[in-house]
């Protein structure tokens, strides 16, 4: 399964933050999931992607919120976001998994972080 993604990423204000949840509410899951002012849209192929976006577009433009376009990728295999890369599925990022393979191992509660 070849996952196409589209990540959004709005300027906005904390109130548009809602706003997006409740033009999107129910497109949030099945289209597209949003964390904080972050939209990301994921499909199977080519045209399913294509109508997805256009709803979500056709739901910007109807509430009035706006994109910025230095900040949209658009048809992207793959994309590394908050710590993960999702490409047809979901795995941690490498960078985040060398820097626990680096870490020393924890000989004592102190360092485990409990006091």
């Amino acid at each position: 399964m070849n996952l196409t993604l589209y990540h959004l990423a709005c300027v906005t204000r904390p109130q548009i933050f809602r706003l997006m949840d409740v033009v999107l509410k129910d497109l949030v899951g099945t289209n597209c999931y949003i964390y904080l002012n972050d939209l990301i849209l994921f499909s199977k192929t080519a045209e399913e992607h294509v109508e997805k976006l256009e709803r979500v577009l056709d739901r910007f433009e109807g509430a009035n919120l706006q994109l910025h376009p230095g900040k949209c990728a658009i048809a992207q295999p793959k994309l590394r976001y908050l710590g993960y890369v999702l490409s047809g599925g979901v795995s941690a990022s490498s960078d985040k998994v060398d820097a626990v393979k680096v870490s020393p191992t924890p000989v004592t509660r102190r360092t485990l972080g409990h006091c």
